[in-house]
Parts: structure tokens; C-alpha cells; sequence
């Protein structure tokens, strides 16, 4: 047999569930279900890269800040290379890099060049440098493949790590900005170079560290440490002190030298004097390149960003935070999250619900509430994408599937509720009258024997009388109330119609059938319902009539329930309150 919506919606009625609910009922009920199983599946990480994608597109779409004239990059690309004729770069040529920048006293240099190994010539001179410039850092690598620092340098303390951090997708998201290693708490090097700054041009030192868990103040700003479920990160690698990196914007968010220019002179002093300088490579062949949000660095032209710029993003991202109160990216707590997504998954229900109290055909309200969801779903993203540009990340996956979801299930629980409708009574809640007659022609093909029983209130219509029609509507209720108690689950029992109630019992024979339908009289007599006008009992009671139909009979079905018609009129005639059985030779 073919499972049909309607037979679903008679096991919701065994089950105890048939009444209807409010839909405001149902919206909440909808709204919560669906944040609570999201929420379940975005703890597995699914929707993290998806997530990550919306946040870079917020990046993008961000109005570019001005340009941190903080800071300065140094830039080795590779008509550099070409004038140069040679790399990697001599000792003799960091020397006289470093040489032509201490003349302009920058604040702090940055040497994102890896210098382990001496470089013939000018090895004594760059040493000389090294022990002479306070203000310059150099930098090691201490993730997996290492890369040990300048000697000289790591002996003075003045050394960072270059290593920068990506997320599964490739992508630099995160900044990192100490590790403890071995007992010694290491600086990245856009951290180092923003500390050596605020030191010197403001006067404000890092202070003694928190407990773990706190965040890092440093002069007004505070610096609060990424966890591994911050936004919409799942379980992700909290190595060391990060926080969520808050880009300037593209490349082009600082000013920038070359090599060439700075060895020849060509540029102003200013250029240089009490910034940050970072020099680094931006060479395509020299393959120091990570991806950020940007889609395409101004600088390099490609879609990749130089070590060095993003070195640069971190100080400035500290620097900016200090003295400008430039804004931190900051996140929710994970329940703040399941509450923001429960609000815009409550509001697509409401979209739908709103429109069903005014009593609108399914149609009109998938039309009218289709175009409602779509402008939620835009106003949320536009929301996230505000909240995004003054400091806060909320992600948006969660609530914007949330809203949908919602509409959508609410749109067909009501739809289902419809369908209920025209298979349910209203007044009793049992199955109606065509849920009888479609399951009745099923039975056509049955090849098995199939009974039904057919009954009627007695003297009806005198309760109604004397009663009233609310007493009435009390007394279908109770009689339904006791034929559910007396048929079998597998039995398909209707309100036929009035006062008047159907059975069919699949796969029974004629003795079984007349046992059912007795022990439905009887318990309609045991609820002990008044009828003072009955003229049969004091208690409401009913007549039933039987037919069966044999397995192999060929005929129509409909003429069961012709046959069945016969024997209630039996039952009546010979004075109510009682069941008559038509047998199967009886039919023909």
C-alpha cells in the first residue's frame, strides 16, 4: 500500500497530536528547532569557510582607511633585483641600506630579510650596523621549517619571529603577536615594531603580563586574546598570542620605497624619520607572498600580498589601536551568537505567520512571504556588514540559514496543517468523512477480507433539541472519545457525518467484526452521557450495523458500505441500542 500524506496524518491523530496549535505556537517552536540543530552542525566546522568568504567580502566592501604614514615599506622587487645584478643581497648591501636609514632616525626598522649566514662581502661592516642600530630588528623563523636569526642581533635582543599565521583555506586572518618558546615570550615582528614605537614616540611600555585568559593592555587599548571558537572559527589553533587581524585595507594602505630609490638618494627625508620602516621583498621570484582577503594586491599585482605588507598591517593594527583608538575586531560569546541567529530565525517565521493570521491562501502567502525572507536575508548580511565596519564580527551562516529554514518549514507546516484540516474534524478530531471514502476505495484491492461498521447516536436530534447544539458538540466528543477506546489500533476509524461514525477493520473476519462493534456500544453506555429524551436508555448510546466483504470477492467495494447502511437500519429497527451483523452471504 502506498503511504499517504493522509495516513500520516492519521497516526499524528493516534499518536495524541491531532489538535491544532497556535501558529505563534509553531513559529517559536520552528524557530528554536532549527537555530538548536544549525547550531549543532556549525560546532562541526561546516560552515567555517563559508563563513570566512563573507567576512573577506566585508573586508573588501569596507570603505578604505587613509594611509598610516606611521609607517614605511622598503620595497625589494624585481627591477631592484636587475639594478642590483645579484641575490640574494650582500652583507655590503644590508649595510648600506641600513646605513642610508639611520641617517633619517626612524623610530624602528624592520629587516623582514633572513640573514643566518654571513654573505661575502661587507660581513664586518654589517656587523658594525647591527651593534650600532638600537632601533633595528631582524627576524627568525621558528615554525616548522627554522630559520635562526641574525646572530648579532639575537645577542642584543633585538630579533622577532617573520612567521605569520593562515587558516585552513591559505588565507592570513590572524595576527599573531608573542609565543612563548623554551621560557622566552618572542615578538612577531609587526608586534616587536609597534612596541619599539609606542616606546619611543609616546612613551607607553607594554606592561607586566595578565593572567591567561586576560587580555594584554597597552596604554589605553586592550588586546584581547583569539580563542579557537572566536567567531566563526571552530577548534582552531590558539598557538601563542593572537588576535583577529583588522586590516588597513589593500597594499596600497601604506607608503612605500625602493630599494633602487633609497640607495640613489630619490626621496625626502621625512619619508623616513621617526616611522617604522619595514624592508622586505615584494619579487614575485622571491615567492614571499600569503593571501588575505584582498582578492589583488596594488602593490605586487597579483592575489597574493608580500610578507612585509602584512608585517606592516599587524604594527599598524597596534600603533592605530594606542593612539588613534582605532577599532579592535571584536566577537560575541558563542550563546550571544545562538541568540542573534534564534532572533533572525524567529523573524522568518514571523514573516510567514503574519501573513496566515489574515487567512491567506498558501499561495499568496509563499508570494508575499517569499520576497519578505529575501529582503531578511539581505538586511541581515547588511547588518553583519555594519556591525563588521565599527569593530564587531558576528557570523552570519548560522542566522542567515536559520531564517531561511525557518520561513520555509513554517511555510509548510502550514501547508501541512491545511492538509490536516481537510482530513481531520474539526469537531471531534477524528479522521473525516473523505479520509474514510480514500482509504475505503484502497481497500478495493486489498485480497484480504475487510469489514466495516457503521453507527449512529440514538435519537440525536431529541439531545440536540432539549440540550442545545454546545451540549451536543460535548456529546460527539464523548462518543468519539469511547469508540477510540474500543477499536483496535490498526482500525481506521471517521465522523461519517452528523452523528453518525465509520470503521474499517482490514483483515477480519464477520465474529471479530461484531466483537469490535459490541464492545463500541458498550463503551459508549459506560461513558454514561444523559439522555433523559432518548426513549432507549438514560444514556446516550448508539446502533451499530456490520458487513463484511470476503477476500476474493470481485465486486465493488462501495457496496460494503451499502451493505453495512442496511444493517444500522436493522440495528434501528429492532429498537436501537444494539448491533446487527450482515454476513457475506447476505451482500448478494
Amino acid at each position: 500500500m502506498t503511504l499517504r500524506f493522509s495516513d500520516l496524518l492519521l497516526e499524528q491523530w493516534r499518536s495524541g497530536r491531532g489538535k491544532p496549535h497556535n501558529q505563534w505556537y509553531w513559529s517559536f517552536v520552528i524557530a528554536i528547532a532549527v537555530t538548536s540543530a544549525l547550531a549543532l552542525v556549525n560546532s562541526t566546522g561546516v560552515f567555517q569557510v563559508l563563513e570566512w568568504a563573507i567576512l573577506d567580502s566585508f573586508f573588501r566592501f569596507r570603505p578604505a582607511e587613509e594611509i598610516d604614514t606611521r609607517l614605511l615599506i622598503v620595497t625589494i622587487d624585481e627591477p631592484d633585483i636587475s639594478a642590483l645584478e645579484r641575490w640574494p643581497l650582500t652583507d655590503q648591501d644590508l649595510a648600506e641600506i641600513l646605513t642610508q636609514l639611520n641617517q633619517y632616525d626612524p623610530a624602528a626598522i624592520g629587516l623582514d630579510i633572513y640573514r643566518n649566514f654571513a654573505v661575502e662581502p661587507g660581513t664586518e661592516a654589517l656587523s658594525e650596523v647591527f651593534r650600532t642600530s638600537p632601533h633595528l630588528v631582524g627576524v627568525e623563523k621558528v615554525g616548522h621549517t627554522k630559520v635562526a636569526p641574525p646572530p648579532i642581533l639575537a645577542e642584543q635582543g633585538q630579533v622577532a619571529m617573520a612567521d605569520l599565521l593562515m587558516d585552513d583555506d591559505g588565507k592570513v586572518r590572524r595576527a599573531l603577536l608573542s609565543a612563548k618558546l623554551e621560557g622566552e615570550v618572542k615578538f612577531s615582528l609587526g608586534a616587536f615594531l609597534a612596541i619599539k614605537y609606542l616606546d619611543e614616540q609616546a612613551g607607553i611600555t607594554l606592561g607586566p603580563p595578565g593572567k591567561p585568559g586576560e587580555p594584554v593592555a597597552l596604554g589605553p587599548a586592550s588586546f584581547e586574546q583569539f580563542q579557537l571558537n572566536d567567531g566563526a572559527y571552530v577548534g582552531a589553533e590558539t598557538t601563542g598570542y593572537q588576535t583577529l587581524l583588522n586590516f588597513r585595507g589593500p597594499d596600497n594602505a601604506f607608503e612605500t620605497l625602493t630599494l633602487t630609490d633609497l640607495l640613489e638618494g630619490n626621496f625626502s627625508g621625512d619619508l623616513i624619520r621617526d616611522r617604522i620602516v619595514i624592508v622586505g621583498s615584494i619579487a614575485p621570484s622571491l615567492n614571499d607572498f600569503l593571501r588575505t582577503p584582498y582578492n589583488q594586491s596594488t602593490v605586487t599585482g597579483t592575489t597574493q600580498s608580500p610578507g612585509a605588507l602584512i608585517h606592516a598591517h599587524i604594527a599598524s593594527q597596534i600603533v592605530s589601536a594606542v593612539l588613534d583608538g582605532r577599532l579592535l575586531i571584536r566577537v560575541w560569546p558563542d550563546w550571544m551568537e545562538f541568540i542573534w541567529a534564534l532572533l533572525w530565525a524567529t523573524a522568518g517565521s514571523m514573516t510567514i505567520i503574519i501573513p496566515l493570521q489574515q487567512n491567506r491562501s498558501i499561495l499568496t502567502v509563499f508570494s508575499r512571504t517569499s520576497i519578505p525572507i529575501m529582503g531578511l536575508s539581505a538586511g541581515l548580511v547588511i547588518v553583519n556588514g555594519i556591525l563588521f565596519f565599527n569593530g564587531l564580527w558576528v557570523p552570519t551562516v548560522l542566522a542567515l540559514l536559520s531564517l531561511l529554514f525557518s520561513g520555509v518549514l513554517s511555510l509548510a507546516q502550514h501547508n501541512s496543517k491545511l492538509l490536516q484540516y481537510a482530513y481531520i474534524d474539526g469537531l471531534t478530531c477524528l479522521p473525516n468523512r473523505r479520509y474514510f471514502n480514500q482509504r475505503l476505495a484502497d481497500s478495493q484491492d486489498y485480497k484480504e477480507q475487510v469489514s466495516i461498521i457503521l453507527c449512529d447516536v440514538d435519537h440525536f436530534k431529541a439531545f440536540n433539541d432539549n440540550y442545545g447544539h454546545p451540549a451536543g458538540d460535548v456529546c460527539l466528543q464523548k462518543v468519539a472519545y469511547a469508540i477510540q477506546q474500543a477499536v483496535r489500533r490498526q482500525d481506521v476509524i471517521s465522523r461519517y457525518g452528523g452523528e453518525e461514525f465509520a470503521v474499517i477493520l482490514q483483515n477480519t473476519d464477520d465474529d471479530v467484526a461484531l466483537e469490535i462493534a459490541e464492545r463500541m456500544r458498550s463503551k459508549v453506555q459506560e461513558s454514561k452521557i444523559p439522555h433523559d429524551f432518548s426513549g432507549v436508555s438514560k444514556y446516550v448510546s448508539i446502533s451499530c450495523g456490520v458487513a463484511s466483504r470476503a477476500a476474493n470477492d470481485p465486486g465493488p467495494i462501495s457496496k460494503l458500505l451499502v451493505a453495512s447502511d442496511r444493517a444500522l437500519y436493522r440495528a434501528k429497527r429492532a429498537g436501537r441500542n444494539q448491533v446487527f451483523l450482515l454476513r457475506d452471504e447476505d451482500l448478494n
